[in-house]
């Protein structure tokens, strides 16, 4: 799976940044405000990039297979994204939480999730406030994320990669993953996955 994280996400990036260097020198000297375009792409680029590779990194690291650590790292990201937006938020997590362990595929899906479903609401939900949860109930645990943003009609708004992702990351854990939204209304999605 590490293989192909760094196949898929870090060749593709590489390989556009390696496309618009090129560009850049082929353009060098014509016209300034389109390699200034092209240099602002590759450094967003060398970022994504970055994001990716500190998220394996974590992810292989064995001292964070507790629930306490991920949860660390889900606050230092919501504060990262969700500040920067001015969006207000809180973060709620059960006690005890150092005692729930996940291997290591286990925590890269479940924190990708979390990631993709935080960056969606950062980037689309134009809301002011958010809430994410994590608690427990019947032995499954739950991640919960609302906002009270503008929402979206959930029937006509097509699926994109990182939809179709989250669902297949949520199987991977033999979990549940649902988007409840209305126009207008918010939104809230939740995983909902057993624990072992």
């Amino acid at each position: 799976n590490i293989a192909r994280d760094l196949h898929d996400d870090m060749g593709s990036t590489l390989s556009s940044v390696s496309i618009l260097s090129q560009l850049a020198i082929n353009n060098e000297g014509k016209d300034i405000r389109l390699t200034k375009e092209i240099i602002n792409k590759i450094g967003d680029h060398s970022q994504m990039m970055l994001s990716s590779m500190d998220d394996i990194v974590w992810a292989i690291n064995p001292k964070n297979d507790s629930l306490q650590n991920i949860s660390v790292r889900m606050f230092e990201f919501a504060s990262e994204i969700l500040e920067a937006k001015n969006i207000n938020y809180t973060i709620t997590v059960p006690e005890n939480i150092e005692k729930i362990k996940f291997q290591l595929d286990g925590r890269r899906d479940f924190y990708l999730i979390y990631k993709e479903a935080v960056n969606n609401l950062a980037k689309y939900s134009n809301c002011k406030s958010a809430t994410i949860k994590l608690f427990i109930d019947k032995n499954y645990l739950f991640l919960n994320i609302k906002d009270d943003g503008i929402g979206f009609d959930v029937n006509t708004t097509s699926t994109g990669n990182g939809l179709r992702n989250m669902n297949e990351r949520a199987k991977t854990l033999s979990g549940s993953f649902e988007i409840n939204s209305k126009t207008g209304e918010g939104t809230v999605v939740e995983l909902k996955i057993p624990l072992n």
